[in-house]
């Protein structure tokens, strides 16, 4: 199990459960130091998780509190900064980046921390044709590290497959008319960057690796290692595709977009969608 903190406003870690004890023993983890691990809805402090329980609603830090000297908790994204990177507005603590949607769900008398124009329903995500996620990380709902990622998103019916049974080449076409396309601005986790990173870096080991026995078979004139090298090319574009991707659309009209591949606990700070399915 993997630990971050807090530290002077950075993050920290991550480090393992017995290491950040050590951490707490020698006085570098305060009581009130927030960590966070994988399956927490957000930063707590040290206190409520020193012997190893999970934060009750009741012993999670309040979004936008105070937590450690001059650090706060934004109120709407829930990562930590000091003091001198926020505003208060209303009472409430938000960094640079959260301002502008914190001022418009002011004006439009959302509360805060769920996102405008963003809605769950069952495991998918419900948003405009056009959307940019909360900064937290949609695969475990901690704070996003790194550039966030944009993503071109294209679907078509289910039915269009079935012009696979008269020709290739008709499905292609009738994909392309068919198609409805979408953007999607999401962010991740340093943890999750990372297995994406790995996810890639295999997937093009692979299609190298196929590639190079595909050629090697042909000049050596053999059928065994041409044909590990065919499977290994084909498995590592599949991998690459189906792993590698971080969200899937579903669904997509003219004006929303259906999205799986987003973690329950992302999901969970979203109102539930009430319009068509």
């Amino acid at each position: 199990m993997q630990w971050y903190y807090s530290q002077e406003g950075q993050q920290k870690g991550p480090v393992a459960a017995e290491q950040l004890e050590e951490l707490a023993r020698s006085g570098a983890v305060a009581a009130q130091t927030l960590v966070w691990r994988e399956g927490f809805a957000t930063w707590v402090p040290y206190s409520t998780v020193a012997q190893g329980s999970q934060p009750s609603q009741s012993t999670a830090l309040a979004v936008g509190a105070v937590a450690s000297g001059d650090s706060v908790l934004c109120v709407e994204c829930g990562r930590g900064f000091p003091k001198s990177e926020t505003v208060q507005i209303e009472g409430s603590c938000v960094c640079a980046d959260c301002k502008p949607i914190f001022l418009q769900k002011l004006r439009e008398g959302i509360a805060a921390g769920a996102a405008v124009g963003i809605w769950r329903t069952g495991k998918q995500l419900v948003t405009s044709v056009d959307a940019t996620l909360p900064p937290r990380c949609i695969k475990c709902n901690a704070p996003a590290e790194g550039k966030s990622i944009k993503r071109k998103l294209y679907w078509h019916p289910p039915l269009v497959y079935l012009a696979l049974l008269l020709n290739v080449v008709i499905y292609i076409i009738a994909a392309l008319i068919a198609r409805k396309r979408g953007v999607a601005v999401i962010s991740i986790c340093q943890i999750h960057r990372s297995a994406r990173r790995n996810v890639i870096l295999i997937s093009w080991l692979l299609v190298l690796g196929g590639f190079a026995a595909g050629i090697t078979g042909i000049v050596q004139q053999s059928g065994w290692i041409g044909g590990i090298g065919g499977v290994a090319f084909l498995g590592g574009l599949i991998y690459g595709l189906v792993c590698g991707r971080l969200i899937v659309p579903r669904k997509i009209d003219k004006e929303h977009m259906w999205l799986g591949g987003c973690g329950a606990e992302f999901l969970a700070g979203f109102p539930e969608w009430n319009g068509p399915i």
